[in-house]
């Protein structure tokens, strides 16, 4: 997740769940004392891994090998070749026919 999202969840889960404001100059006073809060509350964030062994679990084998298909064409049914038709059309009444 986005770590701008990650604060902004923060903030209303700490800050503004559940609250009443009668004026968003209430809302903002209540998240600028949240902040400040914050502020004063905060510390470096402390690495506990080197670059390196983060690398490298993030450079792992894949485990699986799962074929994956274009959204628009879809496998034949029971085909041992792996063979693809074309786009799946709509019809009324005959939703997923193949052309």
């Amino acid at each position: 997740m986005n770590l701008v999202e990650v604060w902004f969840g923060i903030i209303e889960k700490q800050a503004i769940h559940r609250g009443t404001f009668t004026s968003v100059r209430d809302l903002t006073t209540k998240i600028r004392a949240f902040i400040d809060g914050w502020n004063t509350r905060s510390h470096p964030f402390i690495w506990t891994k080197t670059a390196d062994q983060i690398l490298a679990k993030a450079d792992r084998k894949t485990t699986s090998n799962t074929a994956h298909y274009d959204r628009d064409l879809m496998p034949v049914s029971g085909s041992a070749s792996g063979r693809l038709l074309g786009p799946m059309v709509s019809e009324p009444g005959r939703h997923g026919r193949r052309v």
